[in-house]
């Protein structure tokens, strides 16, 4: 049984595990797993679905909004606004319970995502390499963000 897309007035912003496409949940889950049997800091999900007026609200942030631009994607054009979200992005959690950014960690887990698509016969992009060529981008960087490599064309099966 598919599990059925958030709904609700206003801006919907889900982080469960169950709004994500099947492919990429899995590869997550396997890569969690490693990751925090090895670190203090544990990886979670802070973004997997976004409806139409959080993906809006997203972009116009550092546009028409004051602050930093967060998102080049206006709605339709982010993985995360098909469901189950073809895209997950994520943040670290300290013992402490504070949010890390801790570059290395991304770099680090990225690879862990990578090996565990490959194990998987998934293909995913990272945000830090946009052209999957195993080195780090140096502009358009986005280190939360992992998606299926081929989320355009799966968008369009029904």
């Amino acid at each position: 049984m598919q599990n059925e897309k958030p709904t609700g007035e206003g801006r919907i912003n889900s982080r469960s595990e169950k709004d994500v496409h099947r492919d990429l949940l899995i590869v997550y889950k396997e890569a969690e797993k490693e990751l925090n049997n090895s670190e203090p800091e544990k990886v979670f999900l802070i973004s997997t679905y976004r409806n139409r007026a959080e993906q809006e609200y997203l972009y116009s942030i550092g546009r028409t909004r004051p602050g930093v631009k967060v998102t080049w994607a206006k709605f339709g054009e982010s993985p995360h606004n098909f469901y189950p979200s073809f895209a997950i992005d994520i943040a670290f959690k300290k013992p402490n319970g504070d949010v890390s950014w801790n570059v290395e960690l991304y770099d680090r887990f990225a690879k862990i995502m990578q090996q565990k698509a490959k194990e998987a016969g998934t293909k995913i992009t990272w945000g830090g390499d946009w052209n999957r060529d195993g080195k780090k981008d140096n502009k358009k960087i986005d280190l939360v963000h992992h998606e299926l490599t081929d989320w355009r064309k799966l968008k369009n099966k029904k």
